[in-house]
C-alpha cells in the first residue's frame, strides 16, 4: 500500500528491517525513526540509511518507547503482537495518529482502509 506520508510528519517504524519503509518516507520530507531488534538486520538498516540526515535507526525493543509524538507509525507485527499493540501503545497515541499495520489487524479497532496488505487505521 502506498505510503500515506508528507513533508514534516514523524514517522515509526517499529521492527524496521532493512530500513525501505524509512527511506520511502524520509524521500516524502518525514522524519523517519526505525527500531529493529534483529544485530545483523539492524546494521543493515544503518548501512543503507546513512546518506538520510532525517532518518534515525536504534537497535532494541521498541515496546519499551513512547510514541505520542507520531504522526505515523508502520509496523508488520504478528497476530498476537497487534493484541498487544492495541493494548500498550494505540492508547498512548495522539488524536490522528496513522497506523499502518501489513497483514494483521488489531482485534477490536475498527480500521479506516484496507489496501493490498496494508491495513489503516487513524486513532
Amino acid at each position: 500500500s502506498d505510503l500515506d506520508v508528507s513533508t514534516g510528519d514523524k514517522v515509526y517504524d517499529l521492527g524496521c528491517g532493512d530500513g525501505r519503509l524509512l527511506i520511502a518516507a524520509a524521500k516524502r520530507g518525514a522524519d523517519a525513526i526505525g527500531y529493529e531488534y534483529s544485530l545483523p538486520t539492524y546494521l543493515l538498516a544503518r548501512l543503507r540509511t546513512r546518506n538520510y540526515a532525517t532518518i534515525q535507526v536504534y537497535w532494541g525493543d521498541f515496546w519499551k518507547r513512547e510514541y505520542r509524538d507520531a504522526d505515523v507509525i508502520c509496523c508488520y507485527l504478528l497476530k498476537e503482537k497487534m493484541v498487544d499493540f492495541e493494548k500498550q501503545i494505540w492508547p498512548t497515541l495522539k488524536k490522528g495518529t496513522r497506523v499502518i499495520s501489513h497483514t494483521f489487524e488489531m482485534p477490536t479497532v475498527k480500521h479506516v482502509k484496507k489496501e493490498g496488505g496494508g491495513i489503516l487505521y487513524v486513532k
